[in-house]
């Protein structure tokens, strides 16, 4: 991705946070965007997103290095699964808070009680995030990146909660922790809920 932007060294960290945030919305955007076929508009970005057998981790970070949120040498470097969000980053509680995180900031989803993930998206916007792989949480399919309405997914008392309609296991508890893409890789602040795990 070209990048025509303001001279970085001008903006404060807080603006260069935000500056590359919504870069990586807008390209998570843009690739999955899809004609009236179903098929992508932007064909390479959204290849690009799914080649490799990425999972959505994977993607997510591939979207990190393609808007510059992180450079070459992070990306050999960071897990994708583990390095992007920790469970003790800051923690949404309800459909509010969920709402009103900004685009470009990357979503980890962990089963009550876990230290790895299971699923992880990247915000674009008006309650939606896109990545890859998104049927693990019931609103998406099995394959290839597209964009959600998060409003779907139903927090109780502090819990998000995953209906499985046709399985033997008929739900699943987890907790949604966040932090800007621009962050990836990096230790949690100060800020972050250190009560992300009940």
């Amino acid at each position: 991705m070209p990048n025509f932007g303001p001279n970085l060294s001008n903006l404060t960290p807080e603006q260069r946070s935000e500056y590359y945030c919504n870069l990586a919305a807008d390209y998570a955007r843009r690739s999955a965007e899809r004609d009236s076929n179903g098929d992508p508009l932007h064909k390479k970005e959204n290849e690009d997103l799914i080649s490799k057998g990425n999972i959505c981790w994977d993607a997510v970070k591939d979207c990190a290095f393609k808007a510059g949120a992180i450079s070459k040498d992070q990306y050999k470097l960071i897990n994708g699964k583990t390095d992007l969000v920790t469970p003790i980053d800051k923690r949404i509680h309800n459909a509010n808070e969920l709402e009103s995180v900004p685009p470009g900031h990357i979503l980890e989803f962990f089963g009550r009680g876990e230290t790895e993930p299971f699923h992880v998206m990247l915000t674009t916007g008006d309650n939606k995030a896109a990545s890859n792989k998104n049927q693990c949480l019931e609103i998406g399919n099995a394959a290839g990146w597209e964009e959600l309405d998060l409003s779907q997914l139903t927090p109780f008392n502090g819990i998000f909660i995953i209906n499985y309609p046709k399985k033997d296991v008929y739900y699943k508890p987890f907790v949604v922790t966040y932090r800007p893409i621009s962050e990836a890789g990096k230790q949690p602040s100060n800020e972050a809920s250190t009560s992300a795990q009940v």
